[in-house]
């Protein structure tokens, strides 16, 4: 079976904490050190959503 999101709950936590700071998608994946498009997928559920 193969896992829903390719990023850890920490990482996760850690970017959303970032886009909450008012980094955007790609300078906070480089400071996390994650791929680009799993954080933009999160970034985009982050703005409809919000901290959810």
């Amino acid at each position: 079976m193969r896992a829903r999101s390719s990023l850890s709950e920490v990482q996760r936590e850690q970017l959303v904490e970032l886009f909450e700071q008012g980094m955007g998608c790609r300078a906070a994946a480089r400071v996390v050190g994650v791929s680009r498009d799993a954080t933009r997928r999160l970034y985009r559920r982050f703005q409809l959503r919000g901290r959810l």
